[in-house]
């Protein structure tokens, strides 16, 4: 009661007073704010800030039953709730809590704010109106890839929810107002209108039961743990209201797999935040929703538009898998809303859907299509609302993406569905924005086991869609039927996907069972194709089709779409060149050749190999420089082959860069002998479905190495082989994963021939290997930031790493730890080779070590492991077991020819047992006396087998005594 009391005297103090057309609620008793970002918040014009309480979502510990993605662990969300008044100018001030400067700020949906800038160290945001928006802070999701693959750092995101003022709020004096106390569980009836949750921390339990004709208000400074529902009661779900800019959370109840014991799935909706059937009159406005154990919303009834069902100005936060956003079923108007899940967002039903804001990160799709065949509403639009980010962590299975369709559902419909003014902001989205499929579609799923009943999706329009960016993982979009539920009369107007308009059912992968597509209002970029009847110049304009015609446009320019595919041969770059999206590709192989003072600029992606049945594209770089303002693909879709070759200059791709495409048969292969590539924003794909080989004979290879950013070498991510073979030149990366969280056939290989792989994200996940990745050590050299010994021990143990051969020398006489397998020794040292890293390399191992290696001998070369008084050294030289004082090997024989004498010994017979093979004289062994010489090789008895034998004469003519002994060391072969 103080507090309430206390908040509404100050605003009539001059501080509120100045900021007329602002309400901030006080902090939450009882609950610590945020730990990542502090807000202030004022009306423009105002020099008076006010302090906006930050709560904080966060996604907990990953597990099968508890549903939280493992990769998202401890990932967190800080949000504030504030009210302000349409056309009254509001400015957010953003802080790192502990005061670390802010040095990057983006606005998304980009179009909420009226300005976004940094100043320093914070961000400061305006806003005109009420909205609903994230502040990406220093390129957290924007300037990396977190969907699939991502094994970063956890990444801290924020919300500002700007509401407009809730209007008919309850008052504490009013006698129809039940005030609940922090601590207090009510109970679900009595003679009441409103439960007023006061400000501060409740739990109110799993199964709270609300009734028809009540409110349930929770006011911006309370925050509710619990569960909402009707027990299933049809006639107990009408006239509710539940409202407020508190929150609702789920955080402490469990997914029903992992409760104690687990729920049987008729249970299910019990662990729902929200769940009330026969919903009429029933509105939610204004709470968030964070953490859901299960579908977030659910407020089920037909389409009864008299008796209308309200969800306005909601905000969804989830981290688990079946926390779903909004189901509106038949009756529900969703609008105004935010919506994060990591599960299906909306379904598309109800009375419409507008203005929504969507967010996905590991799981779950926008817009699931299933309904629709069944929707009542003969006028179902779903309009203005925007997708800032679409990103998931794997790819091959059915679900997720913008539009979904996943072989669910049965019945005809669609010409009552309308999509229009659709943005999506995301310049990473993971997968390919429409996969509207009435069957399983391979590799994505399976057509036995996805399979929608009858009836046909016929008629829906997408109109006025923006799409930033395509999948980077290439993946295409998908229209595709079956026998007894084709897709038919689809029209898409004004669809565009990183810029290109959609102009043909070209654009996506379909089957017989999709027919009469319509594209409205689909202006192409100007196509350019080479005539090979021309001189081969880029810059010559009589190469170009249409160059001539209507539009007279000397060659192509940084806005149009420029195909090298007609017919194959080279087209030379030697002056800057333009073009927005670039495809070379021919039966009989295109080239394009940048050469010395060329300079080729695309803005979006260069494919090479993407086109004709079985095309073949190669870019040449001989001194020349290549930017690809987003993706730079090599082998994309079918049986086509990309190759490319940096042989000097350099190329610089600020997108995804990938070698092999997403058909088996799609390869790709780069090999690099001179210049610098960089890929300074986004991931370096070797292998996907396709195989992808890069081949380092010189030069550089620059992968974006930010710290606060995870943007990998990534080396077999699907069913295709996976290949790098470092001969020369060096490789610098953030980290490397192989065969991460992928079974799929295809090979994951390292082969470090020689030249250096550098890592530099100095934590244990920087290098991850799975399956049957392998990284194998010859000459080449490895260097991990920091000290990793152990962490690279692991993966030693983990079978991950094979060496051979290797280096001729050390690098050091000093190392951590050390390895060897009877041919090589593998050493991994910190500090002395290179300060701050952990070096790994190979040295080749002598054959004596191989030898001594067989037979497990504990004693150096010049040890007596059997103490038979031979040395090891020696009885490797003559044969001998060295673990077996009876076997010496072939030891010496003797023989007199006239007065000369004959000593014959053993040599092993392979030139590269790294020993040599002498003898010694001496006349008196009381003085050292040893000579090499005074005799002569007369003869060498090859036979088949280890050894030979050789015969050596001394003269004895003048001598009284002759001491003779053989010599076997180890030469430079050896060392």
């Amino acid at each position: 009661m103080t507090l309430i009391t206390s908040a509404v005297l100050l605003l009539a103090s001059p501080l509120f007073a100045e900021n007329a057309g602002l309400q901030v609620y006080p902090a939450v008793p009882g609950l610590p704010p945020s730990e990542q970002y502090s807000f202030k918040v004022r009306t423009v014009g105002s020099t008076n800030w006010l302090d906006s309480f930050a709560f904080i979502t966060r996604c907990q510990q990953g597990g099968s039953t508890n549903h939280y993605f493992e990769h998202l662990e401890d990932w967190s969300q800080t949000y504030i709730n504030f009210e302000m008044s349409n056309a009254v100018p509001v400015e957010i001030e953003i802080s790192k809590v502990g005061g670390a400067p802010i040095t990057n700020a983006v606005v998304h949906p980009q179009r909420k704010a009226s300005s976004c800038e940094v100043i320093g160290g914070k961000a400061y945001v305006v806003i005109d109106d009420p909205a609903l928006f994230t502040v990406d802070i220093d390129g957290q999701m924007d300037d990396q890839d977190t969907g699939k693959g991502y094994v970063g750092p956890p990444i801290h995101t924020l919300t500002v929810f700007a509401n407009p003022f809730l209007q008919n709020k309850p008052s504490i004096n009013d006698p129809n107002v039940f005030l609940v106390q922090p601590g207090v569980v009510p109970a679900d009836t009595g003679p009441w209108d409103t439960l007023y949750f006061l400000p501060g921390v409740h739990d109110i339990g799993l199964d709270f039961h609300v009734h028809a004709n009540k409110n349930y208000y929770i006011p911006g400074d309370a925050i509710v743990h619990g569960t909402l529902n009707n027990q299933k009661v049809w006639n107990d779900g009408h006239d509710i209201l539940i409202f407020g800019h508190g929150t609702l959370s789920g955080e402490r109840y469990p997914h029903p797999d992992d409760d104690s014991p687990p729920a049987p799935d008729e249970d299910d909706w019990k662990y729902k935040p929200i769940d009330i059937v026969g919903a009429k009159n029933t509105t939610v406005e204004g709470i968030t929703i964070t953490d859901s154990a299960m579908h977030s919303l659910m407020l089920i009834n037909g389409y009864a538009p008299e008796t209308p069902t309200d969800i306005r100005w909601t905000k969804i936060v989830t981290w688990r898998g079946n926390g779903d956003g909004i189901n509106p079923f038949g009756n529900g108007l969703i609008e105004d809303c935010f919506i994060r899940t990591q599960d299906d967002s909306t379904y598309v039903n109800g009375r419409g859907i507008r203005r929504v804001v969507y967010w996905n990160d590991a799981n779950g799709s926008a817009f699931v299509l299933s309904p629709v065949g069944g929707i009542s509403n003969p006028n179902l639009v779903v309009e203005d609302c925007d997708v800032v980010y679409a990103r998931a962590s794997w790819n091959n299975w059915s679900g997720g993406r913008l539009f979904n369709m996943r072989g669910e559902g049965s019945g005809t419909g669609g010409s009552n569905v309308v999509f229009r003014n659709i943005r999506v902001e995301d310049p990473r989205p993971t997968l390919q924005h429409f996969m509207i499929a009435m069957q399983g579609v391979e590799p994505w799923s399976d057509p036995e086991e996805r399979q929608r009943g009858p009836g046909d999706l016929d008629g829906v329009l997408f109109q006025n869609i923006e799409i930033v960016a395509p999948s980077v993982l290439g993946e295409p979009d998908v229209l595709w039927g079956s026998s007894n539920a084709w897709i038919r009369n689809l029209t898409f107007d004004n669809v565009t996907i990183g810029g290109q308009p959609l102009v043909s059912a070209d654009h996506f992968q379909s089957n017989e069972y999709v027919t009469n597509l319509h594209f409205v209002n689909a202006v192409a970029m100007e196509p350019y194709f080479w005539n090979h009847s021309g001189d081969g110049l880029w810059r010559t304009a009589t190469n170009w089709a249409g160059s001539a015609g209507t539009n007279a446009i000397p060659v192509p320019r940084s806005t149009d779409a420029v195909k090298h595919t007609v017919i194959g041969g080279n087209l030379l770059v030697d002056s800057t060149a333009y073009a927005f999206d670039l495809d070379v590709s021919n039966n009989s192989t295109a080239t394009v050749t940048v050469a010395s003072g060329g300079h080729l600029m695309v803005d979006n992606r260069i494919d090479v190999g993407n086109a004709d049945s079985a095309g073949i594209g190669m870019l040449v770089v001989n001194g020349g420089a290549v930017d690809a303002g987003n993706t730079l693909t090599f082998g994309r879709f079918g049986s086509r082959l990309g190759l490319g070759e940096l042989n000097s200059g350099s190329i610089t791709v600020e997108g995804v860069s990938s070698l092999g495409g997403n058909n088996a048969t799609a390869s790709g292969e780069l090999t690099i002998s001179g210049g610098t590539f960089s890929n300074t924003n986004d991931l370096f794909n070797v292998g996907l479905t396709g195989d992808g080989t890069l081949n380092m004979n010189g030069g550089v290879l620059h992968l974006h190495i930010d710290d606060g950013i995870w943007n990998p070498l990534r080396i077999g991510k699907g069913a295709g082989n996976g290949i790098v073979n470092l001969t020369d030149g060096t490789i610098m990366t953030r980290g490397i994963q192989m065969d991460w969280g992928d079974t799929d056939p295809g090979a994951s290989t390292i082969n470090l021939f020689g030249g250096t792989l550098q890592v530099e994200g100095g934590f244990a996940s920087a290098v991850r290997m799975g399956d049957t990745a392998q990284m194998n050590f010859g000459e080449g050299r490895f260097l991990w930031k920091g000290n990793r010994v152990a962490d690279f021990a692991s993966l030693v143990s983990g079978g991950f790493i094979a060496w051979a051969n290797g280096q001729d020398g050390m690098l050091t006489e000093n190392w951590e730890e050390s390895w060897t397998n009877g041919t090589s020794i593998l050493f991994a040292d910190y500090n002395d080779v290179s300060n701050g890293y952990t070096t790994v390399w190979a040295t080749k191992t002598s054959a004596y070590a191989s030898w001594s290696n067989q037979y497990g001998l504990v004693e150096g070369s010049d040890g007596d492991d059997d103490q038979d008084l031979l040395s090891n050294l020696y009885e490797y030289g003559l044969g001998g077991d060295p673990t077996n004082p009876l076997h010496q090997g072939h030891l010496p024989t003797f023989g007199n020819e006239g007065v000369d004498f004959d000593y014959i010994h053993a040599v092993r017979s392979d030139p590269n047992s790294g020993l040599d093979y002498y003898l010694e004289l001496n006349e008196n062994l009381l003085s050292n006396g040893w000579i090499r010489g005074g005799y002569s090789v007369i003869g060498t008895n090859v036979v088949a087998g280890d050894f030979d034998f050789v015969s050596n004469r001394i003269a004895t003519v003048g001598t009284t005594n002759q001491f003779i002994r053989l010599i076997i060391e180890e030469n430079s072969i050896a060392q």
